[in-house]
C-alpha cells in the first residue's frame, strides 16, 4: 500500500483533509494522513495536531509516507526539529491568497525542490509546470433542498471583509432589503464549518467576492454552488468556463435584483451551477487526478 501525508499550517480552508479524506475513500491501495501545526477558526478537523503534542506520531507517519503533500502555499523543512526526509516525492497544491499575494522569489523557492505543483485555477500563471487542480468538495453530501418561498436569504461569508469586498455587498443589501421584506441578508462569519454548510442550505443566492484584483471564487463558492445556489462573483479572467454570474461593483446591486425578482431564471441558474460543481470540482473526479500524478513520479 502507498501512503501520503498532507501537511499544512493549519489547513485554513479545510482543501487538504478534504482531499486526503476522498484519497482514503475512493483508493484502496493508497493510506492518506493528514497534519497541521496548528488549528483554525473553522474548527476543521485534522487527523494529527502537531501542537498538540503528537511529534512521534507525526515522525512515524512522515517516514513512512511515500509522497508529502505540502498545503496552501506551505513547506517546511523541519517540524519541531524533526527535518522532514528529501527521499519522498513531494508535492504542493496552491490554493487562496498566501500565494497570489507572494513575491516571485518566495514562490520561485516554494516550488525549487517539488515534483508536482498543483494549483488553483487562478494561480496557474505564476508557474508553466502547474498541474490544474480545483478544490474537491464532496458534492453527494451536500444536496439541494427545499427552500422557503416566503422569502429570499442572500448570504456572505466574509473570511477576510477587506479582500472580499464585503462593504459593497452590504450596501447592496441595504438597498434591496428596504426594497423587498421578503429578502434577508445572512453572513456566515465567526461559526464553525459545519455550522455555515448548515445555514448555506437554506440561503438563495450567495455573494463570493468582489472589488479585488483577481475576483476569482474561491471555497465558499465551491460550497454554495453544492446546494444549487446562484453565485456571484466579481469579473475574473476565468480559464475555463463557468456559470457562476460575474459582476463589478457597479452592477453589483441590479444583478442581486434580478436574481430576487425571478425565481424561475434563480432556480435555473442554481440547477446549472450544481451540475458544473459536480463536474469540475467532484471529489472522487479530483482524488483519481491527483493519484495518477502521484503514481506518474513513481
Amino acid at each position: 500500500m502507498h501512503k501520503v501525508v498532507h501537511i499544512c499550517y493549519s489547513d485554513f480552508a479545510g482543501v487538504g483533509k478534504k482531499l486526503s479524506d476522498a484519497i482514503n475513500k475512493y483508493c484502496p491501495d493508497w493510506k492518506s494522513t493528514h497534519i497541521a501545526l496548528t488549528t483554525n477558526k473553522f474548527q476543521y478537523s485534522h487527523d494529527i495536531l502537531v501542537n498538540k503534542g503528537n511529534m512521534k506520531l507525526t515522525k512515524q507517519v512522515i517516514n513512512e509516507a511515500d509522497v508529502i503533500q505540502f498545503h496552501s502555499s506551505y513547506e517546511v523543512d523541519e517540524i519541531r526539529g524533526f527535518k522532514i526526509p528529501r527521499n519522498k516525492i513531494r508535492a504542493i497544491y496552491h490554493v487562496g491568497s498566501n500565494y497570489r499575494l507572494a513575491m516571485g522569489g518566495y514562490r520561485n523557492k516554494l516550488n525549487k525542490n517539488m515534483d508536482i505543483i498543483f494549483a488553483g485555477e487562478s494561480l496557474m500563471k505564476f508557474n508553466k509546470k502547474s498541474i490544474y487542480l480545483p478544490s474537491p468538495i464532496d458534492t453527494d453530501r451536500f444536496l439541494p433542498i427545499e427552500k422557503d418561498k416566503r422569502k429570499v436569504i442572500i448570504a456572505h461569508s466574509p473570511s477576510s471583509r477587506s479582500r472580499k469586498g464585503t462593504k459593497y455587498f452590504e450596501h447592496a443589501m441595504r438597498i434591496l432589503t428596504s426594497e423587498y421584506p421578503k429578502v434577508e441578508m445572512l453572513l456566515l462569519e465567526n461559526i464553525t464549518h459545519d455550522e455555515v454548510m448548515r445555514r448555506l442550505a437554506n440561503t438563495n443566492i450567495f455573494f463570493d467576492n468582489i472589488g479585488n484584483s483577481y475576483s476569482m471564487y474561491g471555497q465558499s463558492s465551491v460550497q454554495a454552488a453544492c446546494f444549487g445556489i446562484p453565485v456571484l462573483v466579481g469579473k475574473s479572467n476565468c480559464i475555463y468556463k463557468n456559470p457562476l454570474i460575474h459582476v463589478t461593483i457597479d452592477n453589483l446591486t441590479e444583478k442581486l435584483r434580478d436574481m430576487i425578482e425571478d425565481r424561475r431564471a434563480r432556480n435555473k441558474k442554481g440547477t446549472l451551477t450544481r451540475r458544473w460543481v459536480v463536474r469540475t470540482h467532484g471529489e472522487k473526479n479530483i482524488t483519481e487526478k491527483v493519484i495518477k500524478t502521484y503514481e506518474g513520479k513513481m
